[in-house]
């Protein structure tokens, strides 16, 4: 049986039937990671992380996990429908103190990912000194980076406009009925 434990570097593309990324938190050695082409990936949380729902509670453990232990550069491409990226149980921020996450993490690209809303809290806690957005949405919500980091935005994209409906008099919305704007891709149902 091939062992994943001394691996180095994973470029993980076009894998277009996967909606989770796999648990990749714990290779001890990995350094580079490329993540390009997962077309059905809308969320990235624990599963990436490699942890399980008992490891997320403070009280579950008393010892300490470090996640990602050695990566170095991270690289997001073309992740079309990628909308959240979590921390850990869940949350958009570090869930305790007992899980270390990419505490090597120097470069962190990200392009081309145009519904991603969010990048995740504990990233502010890295020592990372790179960041690249390019091509994503202009209100992306980013955590406050370290002082000695220089973050570069390349081409944002406009955010999806939302029509409001509440000042037009010639516009009446059932409780039941779709909203559908395929220029942006918004869509909604009102309830």
């Amino acid at each position: 049986m091939l062992s994943l434990q001394n691996l180095r570097s994973l470029s993980l593309d076009s894998w277009d039937e996967r909606e989770l990324l796999p648990p990749l938190g714990k290779l001890p050695f990995l350094e580079e990671l490329s993540v390009s082409y997962m077309e059905k990936v809308k969320t990235v949380g624990d599963e990436f992380l490699g942890i399980t729902g008992t490891q997320t509670s403070s009280s579950s453990s008393s010892s300490s996990s470090v996640l990602f232990p050695k990566l170095k550069q991270l690289t997001f491409h073309g992740m079309w429908e990628w909308k959240q990226w979590e921390g850990v149980g869940g949350r958009t921020e570090n869930g305790g103190d007992e899980i270390t996450i990419m505490p090597c993490l120097v470069s962190l690209r990200i392009e081309y990912c145009r519904q991603l809303m969010n990048l995740p809290l504990f990233l502010q806690k890295t020592p990372v000194r790179n960041v690249e957005i390019r091509k994503c949405r202009r209100s992306i919500r980013m955590p406050v980076w370290p002082e000695n980091c220089e973050v570069e935005i390349f081409q944002d994209e406009e955010d999806p406009v939302i029509p409001d409906v509440s000042e037009s008099d010639e516009t009446e919305i059932e409780s039941d009925e779709e909203i559908t704007t395929t220029s942006c891709g918004w869509k909604a149902l009102c309830g």
